[in-house]
């Protein structure tokens, strides 16, 4: 095979340089010319490869040329030397010139010359009512017949060529009739104002359809200016389909030395060098046609990938001759692996990626490594880096966490395209991209977009379930309250019959005194009131005393660990911002004053208190006559030796006695009851505004959830915000992919934990299965969705008025059992929970969102992630088969465009049956692979050859292997006018 095995790379072309003997001045020096000229290419700097020798209107300068490298072997390094027929038009530019036009014609056919001046004899012109053709002999008729002085036969030619003009309807009509010429040439027209197209743009545009008829027969422009180069691929003033429409295609701008001295030659002005992309054969200048946006450059240097370091410039294996032994040189841009199944594609695929580090599918025969591990022992793949790096994997090695090359397997593909990799990998790939999509100085240090996540939605989610806790204790506060609105009757008149008993054990008590003792008996009472009132003092202060000693060893807890645990716990969550320990010890937590202090304070009150209790005024006397106030004076000692006096001094026997003192410790527990139910009653009458306040709380609490709902998605837009500018303003496949952050509300799980608190059989609102989602999605689940917090919060209350009471009607719990307390409390929990509720994304595709995307439009997904939006990531990247389960619509309508534009940054390498994908993608290199099958038992041989799709035998190839591979060719050329040849 011809050719060079790295397929098309950038080399630098000269389309239109004058040699010695031009027809048209001439600034060369005559004899012994050529040689200097010749040197003078071949000492160009960057090196020419690619050169159009220029003459007017004849072949005499290139054949000169061509002779000297055939019989000379001078300009060794220039591989493709071709004529370029310098004609003028008969129009001329408001600057009095003539409008030039060249002839690029492919010296391929070996007849070239004897057709090409066969095709220039049949352009005609008169003069003096004489026709002459465009051949040397009536060329230097028509100059001596313009001036009959001539003295000789090269005066009257170079006369004749200066008078000549093409009328431009005549050339367009023998081009178009002329087979050959379609076949073989290329129409170039100059761009320039003086003596291009652009000179006859007037003021009145009289001009203007006569210059977009020349522009529009051309296929080429001369021009190195960067405004027409722009203009005539699309990307200023028109669009692509402006240029078809109007001027018949895309339209590559070249620009050459145009040299007429040997001090111009292959010197531009200001290095405006061409650099085309391809081989040096006149094919490259037709894809050129095709493609000028990525196939012609004019600068001092080629367009390089933005990191061409990280591509791939070669692979080979040691250890397996049957493999890729000789090795395979790499392009840098895309690159795509064809052939027949079972040839080799996968394999080669799958030792670049083991090379660069990349895992592997490792389930079963998914791999080619795997399935041929029985042949690969020992064996090790090569490849060379494009900046002389080189690297070496043992085939089994463990790939690594951090590979140089991304490989898309096919089974990758299709399980991450699948219902079942949609919610986790697919996802988790999109996440990546989204992280790349920042700017690493707003990343916040995270390194995965996990943690860039948490970093920026952490606190706003704990606050969340510090609410949700909250919500939960409102409602077991609300259960509480409507429990004492409840028993608050139940205890109002237990309070009554404590009061009747108390009563009833008082009149008993004044029954067993004697007849006469009742002035006496009034003192006993009054002297037991006492004891108890201060008995009881007592027994609080004492218990007041327990709970500072409580109390102390909290303080003492939380001073010891709970506080620094807390202040650790900050340092440890928020350590990346590196404080020092000084800043830190400004967080330590402690009691603003002393809490040791106030406890040991009130202890000593307690204890004074009871002291008080005890001894009051030990020299106060208690008589018959001391009234109550009198007896709070009264140490407690006197008080019980007047209590103990006078119960045997009232007059009652020994078993009655024994009543009494039975009647009196009852009378004390009763006064005790009734106390506390008094306190209790006192409480319980409180809960009408209590629950008010809790129902207000709980509102409030419920609207600060979904206020936080509504911040986390402020902060996911945020995050999301640096991808979505830019499918935005991506255009193609890539403008049909949006970003939703939205709130998933999970209904049927909401529903149906309503509906285990509710008796579905009962006749009502609610009976039956569904009856409640249905409601609730009426009225609660597009503020759930897509309302404020305010809208929420209205919506539940709405839902509640029109179906408590439904929901009591339907309960499932008997009404004043203690399961029934239960239910109140799963009920109110149930109504405001919020886990049915979360804030996500979703990505949609033309409308759909991705989870209901079929397999395919999957893939197409996945490819504008790595292909368009993952603009970070300049690793190669290796895709087996990216057109899997699409359709050719779908393959040419989305994926061409992703992959011409992603090698314009990354290499990018495909194995691919489809001939869109090669053809139409305009890959810089194919690598065909064919197999071998050897006697059984041993490995089949691989071959791998490659080129590019300006080499002939590399078409061959594509049209041959691939279905719809010729067809793909012609349509393409078809589009833009330009032979397949």
């Amino acid at each position: 095979m011809t050719g060079n095995q790295q397929g098309s790379l950038w080399r630098r072309w000269d389309p239109h340089i004058h040699a010695p003997g031009t027809l048209l001045n001439d600034q060369f020096g005559g004899n012994g010319s050529i040689d200097d000229y010749l040197d003078a290419i071949e000492a160009a700097s960057p090196s020419l490869e690619a050169v159009g020798v220029t003459d007017y209107l004849t072949t005499r300068c290139y054949e000169a040329v061509a002779a000297a490298k055939h019989d000379k072997g001078r300009l060794a390094g220039v591989a493709l030397l071709f004529p370029n027929i310098e004609l003028r038009l008969s129009i001329e530019t408001k600057k009095s010139k003539g409008i030039n036009l060249h002839l690029l014609v492919s010296p391929d056919d070996p007849r070239h010359l004897e057709r090409l001046n066969h095709f220039l004899a049949r352009l005609t012109f008169e003069y003096k009512k004489d026709k002459y053709t465009c051949a040397p002999a009536d060329l230097a008729r028509l100059g001596r017949a313009h001036d009959p002085s001539l003295p000789d036969d090269e005066a009257a030619l170079r006369a004749g060529v200066n008078q000549f003009k093409v009328d431009f309807r005549q050339l367009r009509s023998e081009f178009e009739d002329s087979e050959w010429m379609r076949a073989n040439s290329l129409v170039a027209v100059a761009g320039s104002s003086t003596d291009g197209t652009a000179g006859l743009q007037t003021d009145n545009t009289s001009f203007a359809a006569i210059r977009q008829e020349i522009e529009g027969f051309a296929h080429i422009i001369f021009s190195s200016n960067e405004r027409q180069a722009a203009f005539w691929c699309g990307e200023l003033g028109a669009t692509k389909h402006d240029l078809e429409t109007e001027y018949g295609g895309l339209k590559p701008c070249l620009h050459g030395s145009d040299a007429h001295c040997i001090a111009d030659v292959g010197r531009p002005d200001l290095g405006r060098y061409t650099w085309i992309k391809g081989d040096p054969v006149f094919e490259s200048l037709r894809q050129a046609c095709l493609e000028p946006r990525s196939r012609v450059y004019i600068g001092p240097l080629p367009l390089e990938l933005e990191s061409p370091e990280r591509t791939l410039a070669s692979v080979k294996t040691s250890g397996a001759p049957w493999l890729l032994d000789s090795g395979m040189p790499l392009n840098p841009g895309l690159v795509a692996v064809i052939g027949a199944r079972g040839s080799g594609k996968t394999a080669l695929a799958d030792l670049i990626a083991h090379a660069g580090g990349s895992k592997l599918p490792s389930n079963g025969n998914d791999s080619f490594l795997v399935r041929a591990k029985q042949f690969l022992s020992g064996v090790s793949v090569e490849v060379e880096w494009s900046n002389s790096d080189q690297s070496q994997s043992q085939v089994g090695k463990t790939p690594d966490d951090d590979p140089e090359v991304h490989y898309l397997s096919q089974k990758f593909v299709e399980h991450l395209c699948s219902a079942e990799g949609i919610d986790d990998e697919l996802i988790e790939e999109i996440q990546k991209v989204v992280f790349e999509a920042h700017d690493p100085s707003a990343r916040l240090e995270a390194t995965n977009f996990n943690e860039l996540l948490e970093e920026r939605v952490g606190d706003t989610r704990r606050q969340r379930t510090y609410l949700t806790e909250q919500l939960d204790r409102i409602s077991e506060d609300v259960l509480a309250e409507r429990t004492r609105r409840a028993e608050l009757p139940g205890k109002k008149k237990a309070l009554e019959v404590l009061h009747s008993r108390l009563m009833t054990d008082k009149n008993n008590r004044d029954a067993i005194v004697k007849q006469g003792e009742k002035e006496r008996a009034a003192y006993y009472e009054r002297l037991q009131e006492e004891i108890d009132r201060r008995q009881r003092k007592m027994q609080n202060a004492a218990k007041r005393t327990q709970r500072l000693v409580h109390l102390a060893e909290q303080v003492q807890r939380y001073e010891a660990d709970i506080l620094p645990r807390l202040t650790n716990q900050l340092q440890s969550e928020y350590g990346s911002l590196a404080l020092s320990e000084v800043d830190w010890a400004e967080f330590k937590l402690i009691f603003e004053g002393s809490p040791t202090d106030v406890i040991a304070r009130h202890q000593k009150n307690n204890a004074e208190m009871i002291n008080r209790l005890q001894t009051a005024d030990p020299d106060a006397p208690a008589t018959i006559t001391s009234t109550a106030d009198q007896l709070r004076n009264v140490a407690l000692a006197t008080l019980k030796d007047q209590f103990d006096k006078v119960s045997t001094e009232i007059g009652i026997d020994r078993q009655n006695a024994q009543k009494l003192k039975m009647l009196n410790t009852r009378i004390s527990a009763r006064q005790l009851e009734i106390e506390k139910a008094q306190r209790d009653i006192d409480l319980f009458e409180g809960w009408s505004e209590r629950l008010k306040e809790l129902v207000r709380e709980r509102s409030e609490v419920y609207q600060q959830y979904f206020e936080l709902v509504l911040a986390e998605e402020k902060i996911l837009e945020e995050l999301y915000q640096p991808l979505s500018a830019k499918l935005t303003d991506t255009g193609g496949s890539v403008g049909s992919l949006r970003l939703n952050v939205a709130r998933k509300v999970d209904l049927q799980l909401w529903a149906s934990r309503g509906e285990e608190l509710i008796d579905l059989r009962k006749i009502g609102k609610f009976r039956g299965r569904g009856s409640l989602a249905q409601m609730a999605r009426i009225l609660l689940l597009s503020s759930w969705e897509t309302g404020t917090a305010a809208e929420v919060v209205h919506a539940m209350s709405e839902f509640r008025k029109q179906y408590d009471q439904a929901i009591i009607e339907q309960a499932n719990a008997e009404s004043g059992t203690p399961e029934y307390q239960q239910w109140t409390l799963d009920v109110g929990r149930w109504l405001y929970s919020t886990d049915h509720i979360s804030v996500t994304y979703n990505f949609e595709y033309e409308g759909q969102p991705l989870f209901q995307l079929s397999p395919g439009t999957r893939g197409i997904v996945l490819l504008l992630l790595y292909l368009a939006l993952d603009v970070n990531d300049h690793r190669p990247l290796v895709i087996d088969q990216p057109e899997e389960n699409l359709d050719p619509r779908s393959v040419f309508k989305e994926l061409v465009y992703l992959f011409r534009n992603a090698r314009a940054r990354r290499q990018v390498i495909i194995v691919t049956h489809n001939a869109n994908l090669v053809v139409n993608t305009d890959v810089d290199q194919v690598i065909v692979a064919t197999c071998v099958r050897d006697k059984e038992g041993n490995p089949p041989k691989f071959n791998y050859h490659a080129g590019s799709l300006e080499n002939a035998a590399i078409r061959t190839d594509v049209c041959e292997i691939l279905e719809g591979g010729e067809a793909a060719f012609r349509e393409r050329a078809r589009r833009l006018r330009i032979s397949h040849i």
